[in-house]
């Protein structure tokens, strides 16, 4: 089996902010969410970007944010951290700025060109948040992605549980169960993320999932290993 490791401390702030004030106070404060994690003993920070300022500013907010990453991935460098920048829905809950697998690789290889503490996280509940399935996603993020969470999403509008809330797998109206998580894993598998020793470790795999209203906790994390156990079940057929 997989699971993420604790060594893995995790920051969402605003890093495109296109006031310079707001982006210097979220540069330090993700400094100081490193510091915290030596002192914690992780070697992992991950975060997200700020919210997409549209067409006409998105080419700035996105040398804006590569300033930020080079101060930060310098900085975490030098204490033993790597940065993780995890990728989210543009449209429908967090709207961050990355965002999109195409623009997330972009944005990754331009990153990882000076600095190798640099990679991406991606989610299967943000999968349908973005719109996008394992060949636009996991295919395209290959070479970047360093960390994968699993979970669900529902994306029809006025639903319960719609946006970026990870109810449980099957939660109705939501996206994914254990079908859609066997395909995910298959693709982890197809793009070499989950070959066993890759990098020197075992890959990073955490579980997003939460009680949606009065819904037991316990029966929610026997929902998950139900999901999890039928997709890995399934994957070897």
């Amino acid at each position: 089996s997989y699971a993420a490791q604790p060594t893995l401390l995790s920051r969402k702030l605003s890093l495109n902010d296109l006031d310079d004030a707001g982006r210097a106070r979220a540069v330090e404060a993700i400094k100081g969410g490193i510091d915290e994690a030596v002192e914690l003993g992780c070697t992992r920070l991950a975060f997200l970007t700020g919210p997409d300022p549209g067409d006409d500013q998105r080419a700035l907010a996105l040398d804006l944010l590569a300033d930020s990453l080079n101060q930060l991935c310098a900085y975490g460098a030098a204490r033993g951290v790597t940065l993780i920048l995890e990728t989210f829905d543009r449209e429908i809950d967090k709207k961050s700025i990355i965002g999109p697998s195409a623009l997330a690789a972009e944005f990754a290889a331009r990153i990882r060109a000076d600095h190798a503490n640099f990679g991406l996280l991606y989610d299967l509940s943000h999968m349908p948040l973005l719109f996008e399935d394992v060949q636009s996603s996991l295919f395209v993020l290959k070479d970047y992605i360093v960390h994968i969470h699993v979970g669900n999403g529902v994306v029809q509008a006025g639903a319960p549980g719609y946006g970026d809330l990870h109810p449980r797998f099957g939660f109705p109206g939501g996206s994914n169960d254990a079908p859609e998580l066997t395909a995910f894993l298959k693709g982890l598998f197809d793009i070499g993320y989950l070959e066993e020793g890759v990098a020197g470790e075992k890959p990073w795999v955490g579980f997003e999932v939460k009680p949606f209203g009065d819904e037991d906790p316990d029966l929610i994390l026997a929902n998950t290993r139900r999901a999890w156990r039928q997709a890995w079940a399934d994957l070897a057929v």
